[in-house]
């Protein structure tokens, strides 16, 4: 369900040596929101992993982390980190992607908003809230509108905060942070747009 020109264009981009380095951003909203919300010995899913995952900055045993990204080519140079991380070439949007596993944490490293296609956005997030386990806890830092200002940026989704909101409870998550950081931003030449961090559970029936 993934556009096939982005993937070519991510493939691109690893291939010839593409190596984008951990956003601090995400290690700060692991460290100081996430990391406290996580029983112990959680099993974590990463999505959007690139070349590298976030957690081989992380102390925690990494045999626990399974990271995927849809690039084989970054898959490729992820395994050969020969880390006990496990690294899989796997693509969020595809029906059934994970195959009914199950993990206490599952951690948006930027992959969500870079699914511009409404309905393998509703793929993703189905497969995210299936794959929770029953306490688990979903984490993403995602791309919003400015508060003044609306931007675009090529092969990005960027709503408004609110719209985000929406979506995410509309596919039966709980929200249980929900923030947008003062001074946290992605830029593309003259453009700004603001970042939010949400973190959230699956609904529990009433």
């Amino acid at each position: 369900m993934t556009d096939l020109s982005s993937l070519e264009e991510f493939n691109r981009y690893y291939s010839t040596g593409g190596n984008p380095p951990v956003t601090r951003s995400l290690l700060d909203f692991f460290r100081t929101c996430v990391k406290e919300r996580m029983p112990e010995k959680a099993r974590i899913l990463e999505l959007g992993s690139g070349t590298r995952s976030l957690f081989e900055e992380v102390s925690l045993p990494r045999e626990r982390v399974t990271a995927i990204d849809f690039s084989s080519v970054a898959i490729e140079r992820a395994r050969a980190l020969g880390s006990p991380i496990e690294y899989k070439n796997l693509d969020i949007t595809f029906p059934d992607a994970l195959e009914g596993e199950k993990f206490d944490v599952i951690f948006d490293s930027h992959c969500l908003h870079c699914i511009d296609n409404r309905a393998a956005r509703v793929s993703a997030f189905k497969n995210i809230h299936d794959a929770l386990s029953e306490e688990g806890i979903f984490c993403a830092e995602m791309m919003v509108q400015p508060a003044h200002n609306s931007v675009s940026f090529p092969m990005k989704f960027i709503p408004t905060a609110r719209e985000l909101e929406e979506e995410i409870l509309k596919h039966d998550f709980q929200i249980i942070y929900f923030m947008i950081g003062r001074g946290l931003s992605f830029e593309n030449g003259n453009q700004e747009c603001d970042l939010l961090r949400v973190i959230a559970k699956r609904k529990t029936s009433a």
